[in-house]
């Protein structure tokens, strides 16, 4: 991997990054993925948050592009997601903790957040079959979220895909 490459890869998730937030934002955020929106919920103002209000910003060839969220903002966010509470969402990310007693996986987003995906018995033992579920595995599931105050659960209805990640040759 050249530093171009990874120059690259920076440019292209902040410029994801910005038009998740910014759908987000928008008037049909109940659309957009709560990916987005469970990595930054923490930093949302709010009465649990030490923030009023929230800036995101990145420099682009010698320009600044910023998004500010304040509270009236973040309070329209968490009213459309938290109403859409009852509806499949999907959670992807790296597995960073197996539970086979309680048939659970901590799946950790790109962003950050951690949310515990809860099994049937069937499904689980379909994924240790497989043998791609593992630490360090790339899991994409869908189901029904709970907000919690530590991390979020998710009764996962589906298994959409999962891969096991190769270490890279030294």
């Amino acid at each position: 991997m050249t530093i171009d490459d990874v120059q690259k890869g920076v440019a292209r998730n902040r410029d994801e990054f910005f038009h998740e937030v910014e759908a987000l934002l928008s008037p049909q955020s109940a659309e957009v993925g709560d990916e987005i929106y469970l990595g930054i919920r923490p930093l949302l103002p709010g009465p649990e948050s030490p923030f009023s209000s929230v800036t995101f910003s990145s420099t682009q060839s010698g320009a600044v592009r910023r998004i500010s969220i304040d509270q009236q903002k973040a309070d329209q966010v968490r009213k459309i997601h938290e109403k859409s509470t009852d509806k499949p969402v999907v959670v992807a990310g790296s597995v960073i903790e197996i539970n086979a007693s309680s048939k659970t996986a901590l799946v950790r987003s790109p962003l950050g957040g951690v949310t515990t995906c809860a099994f049937d018995a069937e499904k689980f033992k379909d994924l240790m079959g497989t043998g791609l579920f593992r630490i360090g595995s790339k899991i994409k599931v869908s189901g029904l979220r709970y907000e919690r105050v530590r991390r979020d659960y998710l009764s996962v209805l589906n298994i959409i895909d999962i891969q096991h990640q190769n270490p890279a040759p030294n």
